[in-house]
C-alpha cells in the first residue's frame, strides 16, 4: 500500500498533522522553528509506532534562504503557544509580535533561527508529489507563496488566513489551479488543473 504524503508549515506542538502519522498511512514533513515546540513534537512523534514516517525539520520556511528573527511565544496553556512568528522587515502579514502588548505578555525571546524557502524544503527532501498541505505561520503566509515555483503541486492546502492580505494569496492560488474555499480563519484549496 503507498503511503499519502504531507507537509506541515508551523508545526507547533498542538492541532497538529501527527494524527495522520499515528494512523500509518500517511508519511510526511512537520516543520517548526521554534525550539521549545519542536523539542515538544519531537518527543510526541517519538512515541508513535509509525516515527520513521515522520521528518522533522526545525528551519522557517519564507522567500530566502539564510537566519532570520524569529520571536518565540511562550509555553503556557491557550492561544499565546501558538503564536511565534518570524520578525522581519521581510514579514508581509499582520506582525502579532507588535501588536498590543503582546510582546511583553506572549513571547519570550527573539532568536535567529535558519530560514529556507519551499523549494529549498522540498529539494532537500527530495518532495516531488504531495496529498496536503498545511501552512499556519502567524502572518508570513504570502512570504512563502508569493516566491514558490510550484513544480510540486498540493493536491489539497490549508492555510490560515487570518493575519493576512486573503485576496493576494488567493490571487496566487487561482492563477496555480486552485479552486479556493474561505473560512473565518483558514482557506482551503483543492487543485482542479
Amino acid at each position: 500500500m503507498s503511503l499519502k504524503s504531507f507537509l506541515e508549515i508551523g508545526t507547533s506542538d498542538f492541532d497538529t498533522n501527527l494524527d495522520l502519522i499515528n494512523s500509518g498511512n500517511w508519511k510526511g514533513v512537520m516543520v517548526e522553528p521554534s525550539p521549545p515546540f519542536y523539542n515538544n513534537i519531537k518527543k510526541e512523534a517519538e512515541q508513535s509506532k509509525f516515527h520513521y514516517n515522520l521528518i522533522l525539520e526545525s528551519s522557517a520556511i519564507s522567500s530566502t534562504n539564510g537566519f532570520v528573527d524569529f520571536a518565540v511565544s511562550k509555553d503556557v496553556e491557550g492561544w499565546q503557544r501558538g503564536i511565534s512568528t518570524i520578525v522581519s522587515d521581510i514579514h508581509e502579514g499582520t506582525c502579532l509580535y507588535t501588536l498590543g502588548n503582546n510582546k511583553e505578555v506572549s513571547y519570550d525571546k527573539i532568536i535567529k533561527v535558519p530560514c529556507i524557502t519551499l523549494d529549498t524544503l522540498l529539494d532537500k527532501y527530495n518532495i516531488s508529489f504531495l496529498d496536503y498541505l498545511k501552512v499556519d505561520t502567524e502572518g508570513h503566509e504570502l512570504n512563502i507563496f508569493r516566491g514558490y515555483s510550484w513544480k510540486v503541486k498540493p493536491t489539497f492546502l490549508k492555510i490560515e488566513k487570518k493575519h493576512i492580505d486573503q485576496t493576494i494569496l488567493v490571487s496566487i492560488l487561482e492563477e496555480n489551479g486552485y479552486k479556493v474555499y474561505l473560512e473565518t480563519e483558514d482557506l482551503y484549496a483543492i487543485l482542479v488543473k
